[in-house]
């Protein structure tokens, strides 16, 4: 799921989050072009952390629903 999804999700909720991104090229000061591996993460408040991690999960859930139940005519 992309991070600004889920982050848009969460606030739309309630939840402030912010996305703090940590590349291989931001580690090597950039010096081989463009970030291509690393790890992104949606942060939140430790309080709102587990009621965060309830909705990305009935998200989801609803996506592979809708992902099951899509048919394609051909």
């Amino acid at each position: 799921m992309d991070a600004e999804l889920i982050k848009s999700i969460l606030e739309n909720e309630g939840i402030p989050a912010i996305i703090s991104a940590e590349t291989y090229g931001q580690l090597l000061g950039g010096a081989f072009g463009p970030p291509m591996i690393g790890e992104i993460r949606v942060l939140v408040r430790q309080d709102h952390a587990e009621l965060a991690r309830k909705i990305i999960s009935e998200v989801r859930i609803g996506a592979e629903s809708i992902r099951e139940n899509t048919y394609i005519e051909e």
